[in-house]
């Protein structure tokens, strides 16, 4: 009985179906190579994204600062006044 599913397994042909499906995976691989790769374009556009996001946090950055040393300089007046006033 194993020889006749043997016999019967190597005798069957490969349908269209699955031939179709090889090709068409056979030719996205050689066609797409790795698709994980990005093409120069998007890392110029993902470079510049993130250059324009970094701008952006810097720009934040610098006006909290900005604002928090003027907060340090007046509390410096009020206390440079309290001192005197003592």
């Amino acid at each position: 009985m194993i020889s006749r599913q043997a016999v019967t397994l190597s005798k069957r042909t490969i349908t269209p179906l699955s031939r179709r499906m090889f090709n068409t995976t056979r030719t996205v691989t050689q066609e797409g190579g790795n698709t994980q790769k990005l093409t120069e374009k998007e890392r110029a556009a993902e470079k510049q994204w993130v250059r324009q996001h970094d701008e952006e946090k810097l720009k934040a950055l610098r006006k909290a600062l900005e604002e928090q040393e003027k907060t340090t300089n007046k509390l410096k007046k009020d206390l440079e006044a309290l001192e005197k006033g003592q």
